[in-house]
């Protein structure tokens, strides 16, 4: 089960959320400053990641544990729906042309529910697969999918702004040495 742990910010894959705070000792800049700087001179083309990942912010903002509540609370006002049509049908003729329509709807539902049942239990195994990608245990340390995505949007925007620092600054001093080599009329 997962859930706001206190023990979130101690944990494995918090690095993330800390780059923006951690800085060097000589210039005092961020990790996120140098990882921004040395991305930009490796891959100056590169993409913005914010935008690249924009599912992620999505993600970040649902509560995977609301969406297990709601789909069991589905899952249980199908059962009670099935079971009020049973006691209808008792009392009513079963070539009732309603009766056959909610008997056709309640067994279309049934079979959406058990669908998404699949695919939350595979999202859940491949959120699995996620974390220990990034070297973090789900079972020793399990961080819910909407907290991890978070981090991960939140990085991508400090990220995003540093990139656009890094390259503002790369900017501004090829400006200087431009001016530095233009020479000065000289006055006769």
């Amino acid at each position: 089960s997962s859930g706001i742990n206190a023990e979130w910010p101690l944990r494995p894959g918090n690095f993330l959320s800390k780059v923006a705070d951690i800085k060097d000792t000589v210039k005092k800049q961020t990790l996120i400053h140098h990882i921004a700087t040395m991305m930009n001179e490796k891959f100056p083309e590169q993409g913005d990641l914010h935008r690249e990942i924009g599912h992620t912010h999505r993600i970040g903002r649902v509560s995977f544990d609301e969406v297990i509540v709601t789909m069991d609370k589905m899952d249980e006002l199908c059962d009670k729906s099935w079971e009020d049509l049973r006691n209808i049908s008792k009392h009513t003729s079963s070539t009732n042309e309603v009766m056959k329509k909610q008997h056709a709807f309640l067994n279309s539902v049934s079979e959406r529910i058990n669908i998404l049942k699949v695919v939350i239990r595979r999202v859940k195994t491949r959120y699995n697969s996620l974390l220990l990608y990034f070297g973090i245990d789900p079972v020793k340390h399990f961080i819910p999918p909407d907290e991890f995505c978070r981090v991960i949007s939140e990085f991508a925007l400090e990220y995003r702004t540093a990139i656009e620092a890094v390259v503002l600054e790369q900017e501004k001093k090829r400006k200087m040495r431009k001016k530095k080599k233009v020479p000065t009329a000289t006055l006769r």
